[in-house]
Order: C-alpha cells, then sequence, then structure tokens
C-alpha cells in the first residue's frame, strides 16, 4: 500500500515537472519540436563528420611511409564531405638510380598500406625529377611531387 502511494506521489510530481518545462519553453518562445528538429540536425553533422577523414591521421600515416631518403617541403591536404585530397612534394636524396627506384617503390608500398581507401599509388603517379642536383656529400637530390584522393 505505502509503495501503491509513493508511485502515485512520484507520478504527480513528474507530471508537475513536465508541465512546468513545457510552459517555461512556450514563454521563451520556444517550440519544443523545433528544438528536437534542431538538435536531430546537430547530430546529423556530427555523424557526417564522424565519417570524414581527419588530415591529422592522413599526415600521420605519410609520416609512418617516409624513407629517411625522402624529405618533406610541402603537404597540402584538403578534406571535404566525400573525400579528401592530399598533395606532397618533397626531395629524395640517393646515391643513383637503383638507389631513386628502391627508396621511391618502398615509400609508396608503406603508403598505400599505411591509408587505405584511395587510388593505389604507383611510381607512374609521381612527378620525378630525374635530372637531380649533387650536393656536396655526394648525393643526388630529385625533387618528387603528387596528389592523391582518399575516399
Amino acid at each position: 500500500m505505502i509503495l501503491f502511494i509513493l508511485l502515485g506521489m512520484e507520478f504527480l510530481f513528474l507530471t508537475h515537472v513536465k508541465k512546468s518545462e513545457s510552459r517555461s519553453l512556450v514563454n521563451m518562445g520556444a517550440d519544443p519540436t523545433q528544438s528536437i528538429q534542431q538538435y536531430n540536425a546537430a547530430l546529423e553533422v556530427l555523424l557526417d563528420e564522424e565519417g570524414r577523414k581527419d588530415p591529422l591521421d592522413l599526415i600521420g600515416c605519410l609520416s609512418e611511409a617516409m624513407p629517411e631518403d625522402i624529405l618533406i617541403e610541402s603537404v597540402d591536404a584538403s578534406v571535404d564531405k566525400t573525400s579528401s585530397v592530399t598533395s606532397l612534394s618533397g626531395v629524395i636524396r640517393t646515391k643513383g638510380t637503383d638507389d631513386l627506384g628502391r627508396t621511391l617503390n618502398e615509400f609508396l608500398e608503406k603508403l598505400n598500406k599505411n591509408i587505405q581507401g584511395g587510388k593505389m599509388l604507383t611510381p607512374d603517379d609521381v612527378d620525378l625529377e630525374m635530372n637531380g642536383r649533387r650536393t656536396d656529400d655526394g648525393t643526388i637530390e630529385h625533387h618528387i611531387s603528387f596528389k592523391w584522393e582518399i575516399s
């Protein structure tokens, strides 16, 4: 019997709170239906953001794939709702053409493994300056650049 009385009092209390909240929303000029619609719209935006790739994650994957012989000059990562486009330019330091091919293939292999969801990069996708600049320590610096889209 005591439990029944307590449940009845709780019901009355919650009904009173609900009515006072509805009155306060109406007094403020807010429509509860409109508030729920705004909440749903904000939730939709957050869910869209969740599905996008983070440029910092892309740059982290890029740095993990980077061999010691490649120096980055610039990275540009732009992200929209459906995909991200990243472009890179840098320098490969090599001792010769064999070293150049090995370093470039190693970098592209690691990059393709680390970053999923895009077109696999091949050496043909990389703009490579074949006539490099010889440095004081005897290495040759070849400029490279490429761009790839990740969905």
